[in-house]
């Protein structure tokens, strides 16, 4: 079966269906192909690469406004757990 042919099954399939889950899936899963996939949360939740940028600006952000703790003050409250 040629390309255009499992496109046309394919659209027949969409059309058929009622599951709004599987439509969701499906524009994920062409949302997901121009996205670079660069890591995953602790909660395995994809990290894309413009989601990590925007992470790392916003840190940069907080850093040169003085919104930081340093490790000493880490260290000190860590005594107390």
């Amino acid at each position: 079966m040629d390309i255009h042919a499992e496109k046309l099954i394919l659209i027949e399939e969409l059309v058929k269906t009622q599951d709004i889950n599987i439509i969701k899936q499906i524009k994920k899963l062409f949302h997901k192909s121009t996205e670079e996939i660069v890591g995953y949360q602790l909660n395995g939740k994809e990290i894309t690469k413009q989601q990590l940028i925007a992470q790392i600006e916003n840190a940069d952000t907080r850093i040169n406004n003085g919104v930081f703790i340093t490790q000493q003050e880490i260290e000190k409250e860590s005594e107390n757990w």
